[in-house]
This record gives C-alpha cells, structure tokens and sequence, in this order.
C-alpha cells in the first residue's frame, strides 16, 4: 500500500507531487464533495427535488422513490445541538482557574485576546461555526493579519468544500500546507476558479484562471460546459507572501475525530436514513388520513339538499326516514404513529438532541431545574462532548492567536509560556430560588463537616 502511495506521489517527470494534486486526490475530494452536497440539501430542505442524487447518495435502488413530505428535522437536530452547546459561551479564560479576560485585565495578553474577542465578534460566530463543522463535520478557522485595521488581527471562517491539506503519507499530524480553493462568478459573468495556500512561513497565491466563457459570449452547451468545467486548469503562482506567524495560521476543527482519519464526520452521517423512513411514514399517514376524511357518498335513501358537493359542505338530505351512508377508510393509524415515535427517538438517542411533543411538553406542567435536567440529559451530555471536541479546536486557534501577538511584538513572551485559553460557559439550565437555598445549604453543611463541595448535576 505504501508502495502504491509513493508511485501515485511521483510525476511523470519524476518530481515529487502533492497528493491532493494527484487523480487520486481530485477523485477523493470530488467524492467528498458529493456527500457534502447531499448533507447541504437535507439541511436546506430540498433533497428530494433531486432524487437521483438522493438515491445515488444514500446507496437506494433507482426505482425507490423519495417521500411526498419532507419534514426537516436535519435543520432542527443540527441547529439545536450547535445552539445549546455554544450559545451560553460567555468569554474566555487564559488559564482554567483564572478570570475572564476583559479590556480591563491587568497584563497585556488578557487586554489583547480580549480586543480580539470584541473586534471579531468570536464569541458570537461560535455557534455557526459549530453549525458548520456538525453539519459537513469540518470547518477551518483562518487567522488573517489585518495591518491597516481596527486590531491588526481578524479570523476567516473557511467551509468545508473549500479546504484541503497536504501531509506526511505516514502522520496525519504533520501537515505541509493548507489549501483554500472556491470557484466564483466574476464581472462578466464567467466562472472562475480561485486558489490559495498557507505554508509555515508564506502564503502562496495563485493565478485566478476561468472555468467557462462569460454568460454573452458562451458558445458551448449547458451540459457540455459543465463538463468541462469539472476539469480544474493548470493555475500558475501569481505571487506569494511571507507572514510572520512562524506556523500555519490555521486550525482544523474536526466533528467526531477518528484516529487515522483525515476529516471529520458529519451528524448526519448515520441519520439519512431515519430522516428519510420519518418523512415516508409522515406520508404515509397523511395519505391515510385524506382517504379517511375524503369519504365517498354509497347510498342515499332520500333527497339532496344541494345538487352539487364538495369536501367544504355538510350533506344534508331531506324525506321521510332520509338516510346517508358512506364507504370510508377506517385505517388504524395507531402503528405509524408508533412507529414514527419509535424512529424520533432513535434520533433522539444518536444524536442527543430531545424531540418532545408540544402536548407532551404542556402536559408534564411547571417542572424544577433538576427534574428538566434529568429530561435534557442526553441533550446535556452532547453539548458537552460537542464542547471537548469543537471546543477544544476553537481554544487551539485561541492559542494561535496568543501566538501571533507574540510573533508581531504586541505581546510579551513570558506572559503566553504557560497560557491555555479556554472557553467559559454559562449554566445550561437554570435552577429555581428553593432549589438554589437547598443546594447552599447542603454546600453549608457540607462545609461544617469537614467535606469537600457537592459536584455539579
């Protein structure tokens, strides 16, 4: 296998060549980028409109058809998890045990880290960055040296299908450089691919070379311009330009680590086909119940009110001893119900996230902060390993950022040595006045016989 690596890393002149420049690599990211897409289009609503890529995306047969009804629990189980785990972030502490940094901290990193907070709004973009990175299980996080701005640091948020990186065949570690390409629409109307690469020292940009003829002077078919559209050109340096990061300023944030694996994995990755039984039984109950309610006239022992019905009206006849009958579907519909609650709570049960019925919810009535975080447990548990698994990213590039202050003198060394930023939360769910006096009171007992502090629910 490594035999076979090397020979695909090698170009016909001999040369050592970049993977991710290889068929092999193209091939690779354009089967990635096809999975995206299918992950873009169950968030968005739409994928059903495109059933040959659902179909082809999701392994089914070409005669299976996708449902009539699309319920779009993908954007509810994606933005719940990213809302509850990253919402109530509320600053940042340079050290586990110490205060949150603030403009008015006493040394000069906490003061930098927090005008970097304030000028960048971080703290905000938090949850779409988790949106981002739970949805096509990757993100990039850019740090961007802004000379001519407010503060000489910004951050660019990088989508998944825009970035690749090369690195070590043998340590997924160390990575050579980071890649961020995008195709565009320029002025004219042509589609143009753009290129760009973050090295350790430099960043190397490239030649923005058109992909197709602008809209007015087109000449070849739609489809035949697709086509060869797919086939990226040869793009030539057009200049590069050193940074003084000393290190690739950029950090991977990852959804659901593997070890071994170069990407993250999406939340939807396992669900596609829940989501899609869900949206067939929804269907399939709906069809149920129109047939129930359409009922269709059998006998009429009278005379009609009206000569002409439709589903608005009430039938009414008139005669001696008049009577109506109809032939109806009387489907039980007692199994779809129970099985669409059984397939939500698999949801519930991958993903954390806890579907609850409105007229569940009223029924349970005023309920305390215990007995509500005994039901968002699952829910809780996921924010929470959403928090070690983003979250320690997100401190990474905090760490990057302390870093380049350093690296353009606006820093002192000494006070980053034994820094580890690290994001503080507020309480995920808030408790009543009683329960907040008995648990300081049994904190006060606690403390009278000599033992140590209760631990957190």
């Amino acid at each position: 296998m490594m035999l076979m690596q090397q020979f695909r890393r090698v170009s016909d002149t001999g040369q050592p060549k970049g993977y991710i420049d290889t068929a092999a690599g193209r091939e690779e990211r354009q089967s990635r980028n096809a999975k995206l897409s299918l992950y873009a289009r169950y968030y968005s609503g739409d994928v059903y409109r495109h059933p040959a890529e659902w179909a082809s995306g999701n392994g089914y047969a070409t005669s299976v058809s996708p449902p009539d009804i699309y319920i779009n629990y993908a954007r509810f189980l994606i933005d719940r998890l990213a809302s509850f785990s990253f919402d109530r972030a509320v600053g940042v502490r340079m050290r586990p045990n110490g205060e949150v940094v603030s403009e008015d901290s006493e040394t000069v990193s906490e003061r930098f880290l927090a005008d970097f907070i304030r000028t960048s709004r971080f703290l905000s973009r938090l949850t779409p960055v988790a949106r981002e990175a739970l949805l096509f299980g990757d993100v990039l996080l850019k740090l961007q040296h802004n000379a001519g701005g407010v503060f000489p640091l910004t951050f660019a948020v990088i989508p998944a299908e825009e970035f690749d990186f090369e690195h070590s065949p043998r340590d997924l570690a160390e990575v050579r450089f980071i890649r961020e390409e995008f195709t565009y629409y320029d002025d004219a109307g042509a589609r143009a691919i753009h290129r760009e690469e973050l090295h350790s020292d430099r960043v190397v940009y490239y030649r923005d070379e058109a992909l197709s003829e602008p809209a007015g002077k087109r000449l070849w078919p739609a489809l035949l311009s697709h086509v060869l559209a797919e086939r990226t050109p040869l793009l030539a340096v057009e200049r590069e330009v050193a940074h003084p990061f000393g290190r690739i300023p950029a950090v991977h944030v990852r959804n659901r680590p593997q070890l071994g694996a170069k990407f993250g994995v999406s939340e939807l990755a396992d669900l596609t086909p829940l989501l899609d039984d869900v949206n067939w039984k929804m269907a399939q109950r709906s069809r149920n119940i129109s047939r129930t309610m359409n009922a269709i006239l059998k006998n009429i022992n009278g005379r009609l009110v009206n000569d002409q019905l439709d589903d608005t009206q009430i039938v009414s006849v008139i005669g001696d001893n008049a009577e109506l009958e109809y032939l109806i579907n009387d489907s039980d519909l007692s199994p779809v119900q129970a099985h669409i609650s059984e397939l939500k709570q698999a949801l519930t049960d991958l993903t954390g996230v806890v579907m609850l019925s409105p007229d569940k919810l009223t029924s349970v009535g005023a309920m305390s902060g215990f007995a509500l975080s005994i039901l968002y447990e699952p829910l809780l548990n996921a924010a929470r390993a959403k928090r070690q698994e983003i979250g320690r990213s997100v401190e990474d590039f905090l760490e990057l950022v302390l870093d380049a202050g350093v690296k353009l003198g606006l820093v002192p060394e000494q006070e980053v040595q034994a820094a580890r930023p690290c994001l503080t939360y507020a309480p995920d769910l808030q408790f009543t006045e009683q329960e907040k006096l008995t648990r300081l009171r049994r904190e006060l007992l606690a403390a009278e016989s000599g033992r140590t502090e209760l631990d957190e629910h």
